[in-house]
């Protein structure tokens, strides 16, 4: 692992009891058939890493987005958060 410079700051909110973690997906529309299974993988392994402590002892908020397989809603759901 390389260590990184003491100036560099993370990108985790270590300031939260829990991690937020964003996974923008189609969970409607045309590309659903494919990302449903993407993001139920997803769910699996939060639920999985939460099950074994989380990440630094910090249990991980999955925010599943459904971005309907529209670039544009895409955009929209990220620019929200």
């Amino acid at each position: 692992m390389t260590p990184r410079p003491a100036s560099a700051r993370s990108c985790v909110d270590t300031g939260r009891d829990t991690i937020r973690v964003g996974s923008p997906h189609s969970l409607s529309g045309t590309m659903a058939i494919s990302e449903i299974t993407v993001a139920n993988a997803t769910e699996l392994a939060v639920d999985q890493i939460n099950a074994a402590g989380g990440v630094l002892g910090k249990k991980i908020d999955l925010v599943l987005e459904d971005g309907t397989s529209d670039p544009k809603t895409f955009a929209e759901n990220l620019r929200s958060r």
